[in-house]
Order: structure tokens, then C-alpha cells, then sequence
């Protein structure tokens, strides 16, 4: 449902955000920014933690796609 969910809202002038989670998070982040929609990733750890690993791809892609990774902690934790 996420994929299906993220292909239809992604012609739309739309910020997925996400907290990069394993599971829907991480597949409808996958799926939008494999067409082109800006993502906001907001952590649950510090922002130098690539958690889970499953979401690494993702983690790369969303600033270099003009996103953000943010997170209200500091880093390492």
C-alpha cells in the first residue's frame, strides 16, 4: 500500500516526510525518491547513525535528491 500510495502522490508538488524506518517508512521513501519526490527524513537517533541498515540507500539519496536528514538528537546517539 505504501508503494501504491507513494507512485500516485508523486507527480504532486509533495514532501514525503518519513521517520526512515524499516517497513512503510523505508518503502515509501524507496519508491518516491525513486521518482523524484523530496523527502524529510526525521530520525529517532542522532543523525551519524545509519539505522536501520536496510534504509542506507535511502539515507544517501535524500540530500543528494534536495532533502533533508534531521533528527532532535545529538550525533552518536
Amino acid at each position: 500500500a505504501a508503494e501504491v500510495v507513494a507512485k500516485v502522490l508523486a507527480p504532486y508538488p509533495i514532501v514525503l516526510v518519513s521517520g526512515l524506518a524499516d517497513g512503510i517508512d523505508g518503502t515509501a521513501q524507496a519508491v518516491s525518491l525513486d521518482h523524484g519526490v523530496r523527502n524529510l527524513a526525521f530520525l529517532g537517533h542522532g543523525v551519524n547513525t545509519v539505522y536501520p541498515e536496510s534504509t542506507a540507500r535511502q539515507r544517501r539519496l535524500i540530500p543528494r535528491q534536495g532533502g533533508v536528514v534531521a533528527s532532535e538528537y545529538p550525533p552518536a546517539t
